[in-house]
Order: structure tokens, then sequence, then C-alpha cells
């Protein structure tokens, strides 16, 4: 009896998932699927940053991408290449990379967000992907040595992410009580969120070095200072918004609140959706991933020291006190201080990373918020995207101009120096 409820969704899973029937060619699509099962625990997951969730999004590409290329004459291991991990070698002769992938990426999710009646549809994705691999004429024991393989993996990613320095990044932090430094914003006033996430252990060593190079403006009430002038930017935009400039603030809001996906929620769905149209192979598409994440992640540590170095007040803080006290953004802002812009920082990193694996000519329609009811947007490329998503912030009255252009030179440079020290391919 205890059999039926996952045979049932077994079922319910091969017919209303129909992107899963990847088995006959072991393509793209188990990225794919495996992807839109870790953005549905995201929103169903509460307290839990955008920073945070590019933790997760990054050591669980590295397995998927570790299991995915077991035996490839293209791809190579990240062992020695990223911060100290040092993988076994297991011997991968016999292993099924489709096979592997499927139970290292469900071993991951299980990690981060635990095994409940909420996150069943891990064990139901695991298990209806076993069934489609048994089906395309892998053997039983093909499929339980690869899944062996894959756990392994798993099992040592997860031993090199929990020596990552993380658990302290959100410690007791009080910003200094200075009318130039960063405070707690309205609505919800909520406490400085991670502040010491730049201790973190990058993915690439030195990728994050001198990246945040251009202090901001000093701070100034006077109407004449460049400072002002920024702040007065925010505002002027916010009181002449175009419905085009409204659609791309809350297509990019990508708030963890449940609702969106978060920054790296939203990429990892832009790449989903790109792997899916163009019938990209497994271990290509793990390759984008890997180098996706790993830049996106140095990428915020980069973000973090430049936000809690600099300390540098949100435009709903300056507007309230400097031009209309009652001045509220389109979108909440978020709790940490304001340059660079995250949002531009990170979308930047990923799109370099995409595009060292995947070239710069990739158009895309971004479907990613079509359950909210929004209109799907078009990009020429993956650069294209991560300049919308930033400027996206000053439409919803977040950043400001310079942080955003600042932000995008930074995860550029993030991810080119994580590209120059991790060469995926052979």
């Amino acid at each position: 009896m205890k059999k039926i409820p996952l045979i049932l969704c077994i079922i319910l899973l091969l017919y209303h998932y129909p992107g899963i029937a990847w088995a006959e060619d072991h393509s793209g699509k188990l990225l794919t699927d495996w992807i839109n099962v870790h953005l549905k625990l995201v929103r169903s997951t509460k307290g839990v940053g955008h920073v945070a969730y590019s933790r997760h999004f990054v050591y669980s590409a590295v397995a998927f991408y570790e299991s995915s290329i077991a035996g490839s004459k293209v791809y190579h291991s990240l062992t020695g290449l990223v911060s100290d991990l040092s993988l076994k070698k297991l011997p991968s002769d016999a292993i099924v990379p489709a096979a592997a992938a499927n139970e290292a990426y469900a071993a991951m999710l299980v990690y981060f967000y635990g095994r409940n009646l909420n996150h069943a549809i891990i064990d139901s994705t695991l298990a209806a992907n076993q069934v489609l691999l048994e089906r395309s004429g892998i053997t039983k024991d093909a499929l339980l040595a690869s899944g062996t393989f894959g756990k392994r993996i798993a099992e040592e990613v997860i031993a090199w992410a929990e020596m990552d320095n993380s658990d302290k990044a959100n410690a007791a932090y009080t910003p200094p009580a200075e009318i130039a430094w960063w405070q707690p914003t309205p609505p919800a006033f909520a406490k400085a969120a991670l502040p010491y996430w730049q201790a973190n252990r990058p993915m690439v060593a030195g990728s994050t070095t001198d990246v945040v190079r251009t202090a901001p403006p000093a701070f100034s009430t006077d109407p004449a200072s460049v400072y002002f002038g920024m702040v007065k930017e925010v505002f002027d935009v916010s009181q002449t918004l175009t419905n085009e400039q409204r659609n791309i603030a809350l297509f990019w809001d990508d708030s963890p609140n449940g609702k969106f996906l978060t920054v790296p929620g939203h990429w990892s769905s832009i790449l989903a959706q790109v792997v899916a149209s163009n019938n990209i192979p497994l271990q290509k598409g793990a390759a984008a991933y890997a180098c996706m994440h790993l830049s996106l992640y140095d990428a915020t540590i980069a973000a973090w020291k430049g936000k809690y170095t600099y300390g540098v007040v949100r435009p709903v803080t300056n507007i309230q006190r400097l031009i209309k006290k009652e001045w509220m953004p389109l979108i909440e802002t978020p709790p940490h201080p304001e340059y660079p812009a995250a949002h531009a920082t990170l979308s930047s990193a990923a799109a370099t990373g995409l595009t060292v694996v995947l070239g710069d000519r990739v158009a895309f329609t971004d479907q990613t918020y079509s359950y909210l009811g929004m209109a799907p947007r078009k990009f020429t490329s993956f650069t294209d995207a991560a300049r919308e998503a930033g400027i996206s912030r000053l439409y919803g009255g977040i950043h400001y101009r310079f942080s955003i252009e600042q932000g995008l030179l930074i995860g550029k440079e993030v991810a080119d120096n994580v590209a120059k020290a991790v060469k995926l391919s052979k």
C-alpha cells in the first residue's frame, strides 16, 4: 500500500510534465526538469534570500555537472579548478550520465530543502526519471551503479559546501548611526541581510579581488552635488514611469517572497528555457549551468563586499528625508546597502557565464513569469537581458543609475575571472 502514492506521483508527473520525457536521447531536458523542481521549492520555502539561494544553486549545479560528465571526452572535473574542491576519482566507464545526474540533483535538493510532504516532488521526480531511463533500455544494474555514483558526488559536494564559512554570514550587525550610512528601510525596516557574506569562500580564488574599485559619489544634501543628483533622478523617473518601464520593473522584481523566483532562480529559469528551445544536450547544458552559477555566486561575494564597505543609503531613505516624505518605490527595497546594485551585478555575471559556454548570439524569449500573467520578454542575447535586469532597479525605485552601471561592470569582471580560471572543456 505504501507504494501507491509514489506510483501515482510518477503517473502524474509523466502526464503533466511532458518535458520530462528525455530518456530516449538523454538530452538536456533532464536539467530543465530539475531546475523547474528547484524553482518550485524556492517558491515554497520561506526565510531564504536572493544571496542564500545563490549558494543552493551553485552547489546543486556543481554536483549535477560533475555527475553528468562521467566518461566525457569533452568536459572535465572542477577538481583543482575551484576553491578547495577535491572529488575522489570514481570509476565512470559504466556510468550512465543522466542517471547519475538525476540522483545527484535529487540529493542536493533534499539536503537544502528537506524531505517532507511539501517537497515530495523531489522523490517523485527522481522515481519518474528512473522509470523513463529503464524504459529506454538501461538495465537496473546500470541504473543502480549510476545512481550510487551520483549520490557519492553529491555527498562530497555537500561536505565541501559545509566548509565555505557561510554559517557566519548573518551574524549580528548594527549599522553606524550616521546620516551618510545605510539604515533599515520601510515598510518592514528589516535588519541587515547577510552583512558578513563577503567573508565566504569564493568558488574561484581571486575572482572578486579588486573588482569593486570605484567609490560611489560622496554623500551630500547639496542640490547641486552629484550625490543629490542621482537621488533626484530616481524620484524623477518614478514620477514619469511609462507602462513599459513599469512592466520591466515588475518582471525583474524577483523578490524572495514566494511569488517570484529570486535572481539566481530567474536566471536558472532562463537557462532551462534556452536548453529546451535549442535542444541543448545534457553535458553542455550542465556546463552552462555550472559556469553561470560559479560566476553568479562569486558576484554575490563581490557585491556584498561593496555594500558593507561603503554603506550607501537607499533611495527611499534619501528621497523621504530630502525630497518627499511620503514617497515609496514601486517595488520593495531589499534589506541591505545600495551600492553596488545586486541585481545588475548578479545578472551581468550570470549572462557572462552563460555566454562563455553558449555564445553571445543566443536570442530567447523569457517566459519565467507567465504563471503570474506577465507577458514574455524577448532578448537578443544574455547580455541584453542583464542590461534590462539592471535598469529595472532604477524603474523600480530601489537603485541609483551609478550603482547599476557599476554593478554590470563588476559582475562581468567577476565572471571573466571565473572563466579564465575554470576551463570546463578539454
